[in-house]
Parts: C-alpha cells; sequence; structure tokens
C-alpha cells in the first residue's frame, strides 16, 4: 500500500468541524452530517466522539455515552473523550463513576505525556536532556497554572532552539 492510496479522512473530519463552527448554537444540525460521516467511516473514533459532543450539547447524555463506549471500545488507548465519559456521569448524577473516570483519563494523558518526554530524550546526550527536560517541565507548569495558551511552548521552543543551531546537537548518535 502506497501512503497516496490512504484516504484523507482528517480532512474530511475537518470540513465537519468548519461546518460545527460556523453555527456552534445549533448543534442539531450538524448530527445528520456526523451521521454520514460515520456511514462511510463506522470505525472513525474522533468522529464518534465528535458525535458524543454534539448529543451532549443538546442534552442527550446517554447516546452520547453509548458513543464514547463504542470509540473505546474500536481502541481501548484512545484518550479523546474520556474526560466527557466522566462528565456524563456526573450529569447523570453518579459522582464515584465519575470521578474514577476522571481520574483514569487524567492518569492515561500524564503517563502519554510522560511516555513521549521520555521516548524523545532518549535520543538526547545528556546535557541536552537534562536541559530539555527542565524547560519542558517549567513550560507545563506555566500552563497548568493559567498560562493556557501555546505561547508558553513557542517560548520552550525558542529557548532551545537558542541553545543549539539544530536538533543534531541534541542527539546521541549525529549521522
Amino acid at each position: 500500500m502506497k501512503i497516496s492510496d490512504v484516504p484523507n479522512i482528517s480532512a474530511e473530519m475537518d470540513r465537519l468541524y468548519e461546518k460545527y463552527f460556523e453555527d456552534p448554537a445549533n448543534a442539531t444540525a450538524i448530527l445528520p452530517l456526523v451521521d454520514d460521516f460515520l456511514a462511510k467511516y463506522p470505525t472513525y473514533t474522533e468522529a464518534l466522539v465528535f458525535k458524543a459532543r454534539m448529543l451532549m450539547v443538546i442534552g442527550r447524555n446517554g447516546e452520547a455515552l453509548l458513543c464514547l463506549k463504542a470509540a473505546k471500545k474500536i481502541d481501548r488507548w484512545l484518550l479523546v473523550g474520556r474526560f466527557d465519559e466522566a462528565e456524563i456521569y456526573l450529569k447523570k448524577n453518579k459522582p464515584e463513576e465519575a470521578l474514577e473516570i476522571y481520574i483514569n483519563a487524567i492518569k492515561a494523558y500524564a503517563s502519554e505525556l510522560s511516555d513521549g518526554i521520555d521516548e524523545f530524550l532518549l535520543s538526547c546526550n545528556k546535557e541536552s536532556k537534562s536541559i530539555i527536560k527542565r524547560k519542558t517541565k517549567e513550560a507545563l507548569k506555566k500552563y497548568m497554572t493559567g498560562e493556557q495558551d501555546s505561547a508558553v511552548f513557542d517560548d520552550l521552543l525558542k529557548t532551545l532552539k537558542k541553545k543549539a543551531k539544530s536538533l543534531k546537537h541534541y542527539m546521541k548518535d549525529k549521522d
């Protein structure tokens, strides 16, 4: 299979998002479009989560939960939608389930983030590893304490780029 043979499903999904953002107050109008998309791509988890979110907006939480469970069944490692599931259980007045799912979502995202950072750092030399790790933690801390925009991460990128002329400087094995 060639990469060029793979359909650009993300582009189609982007068009759904664009349609929704044209009139976010009308979640009901987007549902038939999402259903058409899912008829074409029934296992596209992002669309299932998007549908769940639209259903939540209009108060159809039971159906939303079914969409989230279907997405999780397709991809048990899926992170997107976990907080939505916790919110639904909270709205259903099931705080124990909501909190358990909420904590598991935090743990899953934290684990994915930590693992991703560690994987990247495996390719870095010792000096660069400590700089990158420290600066990344600083940026994440700023982000989590209120500076919640990409500027925090843009600053991280600028700082790290100043430390090296290229990423190869950071790598253990240079070509």
